[in-house]
């Protein structure tokens, strides 16, 4: 049996809202301005850019991709093997280095209700009174 993708691990778990975001993660989404739901987006329809099995602190994966406001996003993930995938870092990229990329061909309406179901997944797990 052949081992899943870094991207296909990603997918699976941002679409089930089994991923955490890294203290990195939350002060570079605040600065670049990019919401949960983009970065669920932009691994949901991305691809893998980078993987890095070797990365002595776990393995690691650049994953390219657009969120819903159709920026293209660079998302680093890692602990593709623990129960939570890992959000490292989000990074808005410059648009003519990622034109080259293409979102995949997945249902729009299939991704946007799994979105609905990760974004749900996620409210439920944070504590009383804290919201994204």
């Amino acid at each position: 049996m052949d081992k899943e993708s870094y991207i296909e691990i990603a997918r699976e778990k941002v679409l089930k809202g089994s991923f955490l975001l890294s203290h990195h993660a939350q002060i570079e989404r605040g600065e670049e301005r990019i919401r949960i739901e983009d970065i669920v987006a932009a691994i949901s329809n991305g691809q893998e850019l980078e993987p890095y099995p070797d990365d002595p602190r776990g393995e690691s994966c650049l994953i390219v991709g657009q969120g819903l406001d159709y920026r293209w996003i660079h998302v680093l993930c890692g602990n593709f093997y623990n129960r939570d995938l890992l959000i490292i870092t989000p990074k808005i990229c410059k648009r003519l280095f990622c034109r080259r990329y293409k979102a995949s061909s997945a249902q729009p309406y299939s991704i946007l209700q799994a979105l609905d179901n990760a974004v749900d997944s996620v409210k439920e797990a944070l504590p009383k009174g804290l919201t994204f």
